[in-house]
């Protein structure tokens, strides 16, 4: 049996784990050549895993991907149509700019966009809010993720396992110059 290939750039390597494919061991850094440590955490029913280039430091990825395990039907929609965004893990209250939720999403191309969301509360109860969703300045990620953020919500309106739906976005215009 032949050993797995080595990721050819950092999207296959993160595809390749977020997919479960089989890797080489070791993994080596597509940008550079050296080991990359790979360490899965487990969050309920989804996973994470940092990559870290042991070479090139500024060489890290994190991964968020459903667990690999039997097949399982999706959760319902509460609105047709809606779309599963997240599933919130951890909230960050941010004085003057509002609720964060963990974990970030793959929205597109988009640096900044409102959505409109429904939450459902592990009581099953359903709320809808509108949330700005942007890419932190800085980021590193070769596919930038979105971090929703809630202006008129508190963390306790956020607990952990609360489904976030995508309901519809729009686009945010840029700020005017005064």
């Amino acid at each position: 049996m032949t050993s797995p290939a080595q990721p050819l750039d950092w999207d296959e390597l993160e595809r390749r784990v977020a997919t479960w494919e089989p890797l080489p061991d070791p993994v080596l850094c597509p940008s550079c050549g050296s080991p990359v440590r790979i360490e899965y955490v487990h969050h309920g029913a989804l996973a994470s895993a940092s990559l870290d280039c042991t070479g090139c430091s500024s060489a890290v990825r994190l991964c968020r991907f459903p667990l690999k395990m039997e097949a399982r039907p999706a959760p319902a929609a509460p609105v047709p149509g809606a779309r599963l965004l997240l599933v919130v893990e951890d909230t960050f209250a941010i004085q003057g700019r509002g609720v964060l939720v963990v974990p970030d999403v793959d929205l597109g191309e988009q640096v900044q966009l409102e959505v409109r969301v429904a939450l459902r509360r592990p009581e099953g109860d359903v709320l809808h809010a509108g949330a700005l969703a942007q890419v932190p300045l800085g980021s590193f990620r070769s596919r930038p993720q979105h971090v929703l953020c809630f202006r008129t919500l508190s963390k306790q309106d956020l607990p952990r396992g609360t489904e976030v739906w995508l309901l519809g976005e729009d686009e945010v215009a840029p700020p005017t110059p005064r």
